[in-house]
């Protein structure tokens, strides 16, 4: 890890950009930062981050996106050695869980509240104070219900195709890349807020990084038809945020990870009925 941290910062210190906000920064500080963000995972950091660093550790999400697919799939991967058979469902359902856990529920608290504020207010600021309430309402509660029950149906069938472990796996890692386009494309719309030391702050370089985590996901069954139905999902959530909210908050980047898991695995299954 130490080697492919120090190629990165090497590299990283080649592209255009602001060489203030990445240049200078530890590496694996960096990505401990960003598994410590994303999950529950210990990473022995202490202290309150440095200005610029949350926005600079997003170009690791999806290199963070590896680590919780390797966890996530290795119950899978042991089981499929004899083939998935009838327990591809309880392993999709394992799966989707251990997700759930290793995050925190982060993104899917962040979906719920999305669903709550775009579904039950009527103007931009009652729609953001609805998304910072931490009860969860009805559309939340559906939202959160038919996404899990989807995610769970996609990933079943994908267990039980050659090559669909390493789809799920390439999933898991790309939804994370386009978090961090998602929030070097967006703007934050409240005064103050975790979210805006991340959404607007990612550098160039950062986002180019993110991309070069991502290119061995190229090798996974589907993944041009992943990343196309996950581009749009992130274009048109933007879109949507923008118009209804003023733009992306924390809770619109978790809903993003959610949604881009799901409909690019769900857009691999329906390719493969095409096919």
């Amino acid at each position: 890890m130490d080697s492919l941290l120090s190629g990165t910062y090497s590299f990283m210190g080649s592209l255009p950009g602001n060489p203030d906000t990445l240049q200078g920064l530890g590496m694996l500080r960096l990505f401990r930062l960003a598994t410590s963000l994303l999950t529950r995972l210990p990473v022995g950091l202490s202290g309150v981050p440095a200005e610029g660093e949350l926005g600079a550790c997003a170009a690791f999400f999806p290199a963070v996106g590896y680590v919780l697919a390797t966890f996530a799939l290795a119950g899978p991967l042991v089981a499929m050695r004899h083939g998935p058979g009838s327990a591809a469902p309880l392993l999709a359902v394992v799966s989707v869980s251990l997700l759930a856990w290793l995050t925190r529920g982060l993104h899917l608290d962040g979906l719920a509240d999305v669903c709550d504020g775009l579904g039950g207010g009527f103007d931009p600021a009652r729609r953001l104070e609805i998304m910072k309430d931490s009860v969860v309402g009805a559309f939340g509660v559906i939202g959160l219900v038919l996404l899990l029950i989807a995610k769970v149906m996609a990933l079943a069938v994908l267990f039980g195709r050659p090559g669909g472990l390493w789809t799920v796996g390439a999933a898991v890692v790309l939804a994370r890349f386009f978090v961090v386009a998602l929030a070097a494309l967006g703007r934050y719309p409240r005064p103050d807020g975790t979210g805006k030391k991340i959404v607007g702050c990612v550098p160039n370089r950062g986002l180019v990084v993110a991309g070069l985590f991502c290119l061995p996901c190229a090798a996974a069954p589907g993944a041009p038809v992943m990343v196309v139905a996950m581009a749009v999902t992130m274009f048109l959530l933007r879109r949507r945020a923008d118009k209804l909210i003023g733009g992306v908050t924390g809770d619109v980047l978790g809903a993003c990870c959610e949604l881009c898991e799901t409909i690019g695995c769900i857009a691999v299954v329906l390719a493969d009925l095409q096919g």
